[in-house]
């Protein structure tokens, strides 16, 4: 009896409905479909549009099963593994007990590789065996001693022949894509052996081979591998040269990521921090946006490591945090322990130790009102509590004025604004942000509730700035500005000491 990982369970109520919407409509399509169509042995649409009409006809479950699994396959290419995990999951319930054995093991390869993406060679190899004792098909049987070899390729075998086999099968029967993975994987075996040239060989020449529009993205994968092996090499400058070339080619989200990644570890590891900090920022945001949330912990530890070496604490604090809260997701939703999501834990609570912070705790939690208001209703909240807290301390309403340095007027306006916005009362955490920060002045104090509020609200948003800006009724440049700031302000003195580096 197989037993389906936990990555694989929907969220109660889930639904497949939107899955088609969340698929980039690029070469991947065509990838999925035509895998799709050498197991059924149909006829290639050559559109997102023929796609969707196979699966809106479609009334057999275990035939949906089939198709949406081949929707799974583009959103994990894609690196939407959450959404592609779920998802097989719904596939793999709508098999029924008297569902063709070659429609299930399709539905298992995707599972199979899917754990492969994810890190979790274990469940793979166990997956693969089970899908060996019921897959027939010529096709089926070709990928599934594909993925055996990537298991053992993973495990440090020596695959390459028979890798070179496999390829050259895939080459013949127009699989050009899964024919250019094997000889990434073979490259990256000539490199573990220190075989360096002979790796260079091969992917100079797959990036010449790459030179069709719809595999596009398989150079930019072969030029991250170039910039690899010059960077083992020293060559560090070149490497950079070639990742930036890499991120021209990118017409995606999934693949600018992985260019900006490495990108910025090159930089990192050279020193140049503040330049890695962009790379990493834009590999943050984008991946925040498109749904990409499996790199995020890598990218914000890396975030974190590089504003503590440039001195800027409380930057380090937020992204280690976030490194942090972003592996604990990704753990809860059945995601393995890999190498760089334990590193992100443990980086937070030695960084944590080191600035004498309590460890795996929530900051500044009690913002949770603000969550979709308007950055004006949540300044309103804050500015009513504000004088009334001020109003309370100094004794009277004028002595309040004269501290806060406004005019009589202001304190009658945002009262105004206050009754036509609901008159909610301000959380008790706010007031005591407010207590906390009574001695600063009108203009002083809404800077920094802007500033901690906006750092709280873009780690609660995933760092969205899309849907953040349309929840703070916001333009989307508006906001950035906004957010530069207070980063900038949160970063403290120690970015004031270090102006010779800024």
């Amino acid at each position: 009896m197989l037993t389906v990982p936990h990555c694989f369970t929907a969220p109660e109520g889930w639904q497949p409905s939107n899955c088609l919407a969340k698929v980039q409509p690029d070469s991947k399509w065509i990838d999925a479909v035509t895998h799709l169509s050498m197991f059924r042995g149909v006829n290639i649409p050559e559109a997102r549009q023929a796609f969707e009409l196979l699966v809106r006809k479609e009334d057999e479950p275990s035939h949906q099963a089939v198709l949406y699994a081949a929707v799974a396959r583009c959103l994990n290419s894609q690196m939407r593994l959450k959404e592609g995990g779920e998802l097989l999951g719904h596939c793999w319930k709508l098999l029924g007990q008297d569902a063709s054995p070659d429609f299930r093991a399709f539905v298992m390869l995707e599972m199979a590789r899917y754990l492969l993406l994810v890190g979790n060679r274990d469940a793979a190899s166990l997956m693969l065996e089970h899908t060996d004792r019921i897959a027939s098909a010529e096709y089926l049987r070709r990928l599934l001693a594909y993925y055996v070899l990537a298991v053992r390729a993973a495990s440090g075998e020596d695959v390459r022949l028979p890798l070179q086999d496999s390829s050259r099968w895939f080459e013949r029967h127009g699989q050009t894509a899964t024919a250019m993975a094997h000889r990434r994987m073979v490259a990256q075996l000539h490199m573990a052996q220190g075989e360096v040239d002979q790796a260079e060989e091969l992917i100079r020449s797959g990036i010449e081979l790459c030179h069709e529009d719809h595999l596009r993205f398989c150079r930019a994968l072969f030029l991250n591998d170039l910039a690899l092996l010059l960077d083992h090499r020293g060559e560090a400058e070149q490497a950079i040269a070639s990742l930036r070339t890499a991120i021209s080619l990118a017409e995606y989200p999934y693949s600018r990521i992985d260019s900006l990644d490495l990108l910025g570890k090159c930089l990192q590891a050279a020193g140049r921090y503040e330049q890695a900090v962009k790379e990493f920022a834009e590999a943050q945001n984008t991946a925040s946006e498109a749904g990409t949330m499996i790199i995020l912990p890598s990218l914000r530890l890396r975030l974190g490591q590089c504003h503590e070496a440039l001195g800027q604490t409380e930057l380090a604090r937020h992204f280690f945090a976030g490194a942090y809260r972003s592996t604990m997701e990704l753990l809860d939703h059945g995601f393995p322990a890999t190498p760089t999501r334990l590193e992100a834990i443990r980086e937070y609570v030695r960084f944590s130790g080191s600035q004498g912070l309590p460890a795996i705790a929530e900051e500044e939690e009690g913002f949770e009102f603000a969550m979709g208001r308007s950055l004006k209703e949540i300044r309103t909240i804050f500015q009513s509590a504000l004088i009334d807290v001020q109003v309370e301390a100094r004794g009277s309403r004028r002595e309040a004025v004269e501290h806060l340095g406004i005019a009589q007027r202001s304190i009658s306006n945002v009262r105004q604004r206050h009754r036509e916005a609901g008159g909610q009362n301000a959380p008790a955490t706010v007031i005591q942000f407010i207590r906390n920060n009574q001695d600063l002045n009108w203009k002083e104090i809404n800077q920094k509730f802007d500033e901690t509020l906006l750092a709280w609200l873009f780690e609660r948003y995933d760092h969205n700035r899309k849907l953040m800006s349309e929840k703070l009724g916001l333009s989307y440049p508006h906001l950035s500005a906004l957010i530069t700031r207070a980063m900038k302000g949160r970063s403290g003195q120690s970015s004031e000491r270090r102006t010779d580096v800024q």
